[in-house]
C-alpha cells in the first residue's frame, strides 16, 4: 500500500468530515485497492473516482466502486484512427495519393544525379581542355611570338 498525505484544500480546512465524505473516502479507498490490484484499467479507475467525487448518494457511490470493470477494448481510439487510416476510408477520392509517390520520385531524383555525374566523369578530360587553358594558350601567342619565330630573325 502507498502512504497517503493528507489533501490541503478546503475540506483540510474546513470542519469535521460528514458522513458522506468519510463514506466516499471509504469507496476511494477500494477503488485504489481494486486499480493497484490490476482489476481496473487506469482510465477507468480515473473515470470512477471522477464520478463517485462528484456523487452525493451513498448508493451510487456503492454502485460506482463495486461494479464490474468494463471489458477491456481491443484497440484505443488512436488505435482505431490509425486503422482508418491505414484503410484509406477517410479521405475522399480526390486527396487520395499513390502510396509510394514520395519514393519514386526520390529514385529518379537519385537516377538523375547519377546520369549527370557519370557524363561529367566520361568528359571531364574534354571539359578541362576547353575553357580557360585553351584561352590562355591563344593569349600567351597573341602577347608575344613563338621561339620558332625569335630563332629564326637572328
Amino acid at each position: 500500500m502507498t502512504d497517503h498525505a493528507p489533501v490541503a484544500g478546503p475540506r483540510a480546512a474546513g470542519p469535521p468530515a460528514s458522513g458522506t465524505d468519510q463514506a466516499r473516502e471509504e469507496w476511494l479507498r477500494r477503488l485504489l485497492a481494486r486499480f493497484e490490484a490490476g482489476a481496473l484499467s487506469a482510465s477507468e479507475y480515473t473515470e470512477r473516482v471522477r464520478r463517485l467525487e462528484r456523487t452525493m448518494s451513498l448508493e451510487e457511490m456503492a454502485e460506482l466502486a463495486e461494479a464490474a470493470p468494463r471489458p477491456d477494448p481491443g484497440l484505443d481510439p488512436v488505435d482505431m484512427m490509425l486503422l482508418a487510416r491505414s484503410t484509406g476510408k477517410l479521405a475522399p477520392e480526390g486527396q487520395r495519393r499513390p502510396r509510394y509517390l514520395w519514393a519514386v520520385l526520390v529514385l529518379i531524383f537519385f537516377g538523375a544525379l547519377l546520369v549527370v555525374g557519370l557524363w561529367l566523369a566520361g568528359h571531364a578530360k574534354a571539359l578541362h581542355n576547353s575553357g580557360t587553358t585553351g584561352m590562355r594558350a591563344q593569349l600567351e601567342m597573341s602577347v608575344s611570338p613563338p621561339p620558332s619565330l625569335l630563332s629564326s630573325r637572328r
